[in-house]
């Protein structure tokens, strides 16, 4: 036996009556009323869900130029976002490139210090040792001074000789001294 088609004021006219009973509204009980199939109660629930339980307007559909104009302007704006997008990606693009040039452009500024640097310690380091041997040299000669100035007997220092004669009076050709007048220092 064939199902007979319901339509969308039936199913209404049933959630309607169990709405006002203040029972659940549910597929099952529409279609156990109905007798309509699944789909088309389903269907015509939905409708009635979203519209508040008014019917669709019958025939209402867009024009086809109203449609062409529609999706004309659809596309045009989303060409404008396109491009809107592609400039802004190339913007973002051009500012990660600098920045990369930038940052290449500090490493080389750094690996030009970093190897003057262990240039200057390499040249440290051989003047360090350098002057280590030489310390060790001088150590060495000290020990070995040392050694034989205590291993020869202490002769005593000679007595130093007053060189010339030594002046305790004054010669006549001294300037002698006015009254009045400062003695000069560097008179001998």
């Amino acid at each position: 036996m064939a199902r007979k088609g319901i339509t969308f004021a039936q199913v209404a006219e049933v959630c309607k009556s169990l709405q006002e009973a203040g029972e659940p509204i549910s597929v099952r009980t529409i279609q156990a009323s109905t007798g309509g199939s699944m789909t088309t109660v389903l269907k015509h629930y939905r409708l009635w869900k979203e519209g508040e339980g008014h019917e669709p307007a019958a025939g209402l559909t867009i024009s086809r130029r109203l449609q062409q104009a529609l999706l004309a302007e659809l596309r045009q704006t989303a060409a404008k976002a396109r491009e809107g997008c592609t400039a802004q990606a190339l913007l973002e693009v051009n500012g990660l490139r600098h920045r990369l040039a930038e940052s290449e452009r500090r490493i080389a500024i750094l690996e030009t210090a970093l190897l003057e640097s262990d240039r200057l310690r390499h040249a440290q380091e051989e003047e360090l040792q350098q002057l280590r041997r030489h310390l060790a040299e001088t150590e060495h000669l000290k020990s070995l001074a040392e050694t034989r100035g205590g291993s020869q007997e202490q002769k005593p220092a000679p007595e130093k000789v007053a060189e010339g004669p030594t002046r305790s009076k004054k010669s006549k050709t001294d300037k002698q001294e006015l009254p009045g007048q400062e003695p000069n220092l560097f008179d001998f």
